[in-house]
């Protein structure tokens, strides 16, 4: 997984998870930031998702998390 790979798909998570558009934007303005400074989020912002998700995750997603911590954890 590509860091670019990465930024995608943890906003999709928080798109997805997250019900509070506010917290999501949020979330998304944090991502942006990290990547723009060439830092990885992962860490932070999944602790953010795990901790404001409304739903438990598909199997499918949470595989993409698998991967998220496999490659950035």
């Amino acid at each position: 997984m590509t860091h670019e790979e990465s930024i995608n798909v943890l906003k999709y998570l928080a798109a997805k998870y997250i019900d509070d558009g506010s917290s999501v934007l949020s979330l998304y303005k944090d991502i942006d930031a990290a990547a723009a400074a060439e830092r990885s989020p992962v860490k932070g912002i999944m602790y953010e998702i795990l901790e404001k998700k409304n739903r438990e995750f598909s199997e499918f997603d949470r595989d993409l998390v698998s991967y998220l911590e496999y490659y950035f954890g």
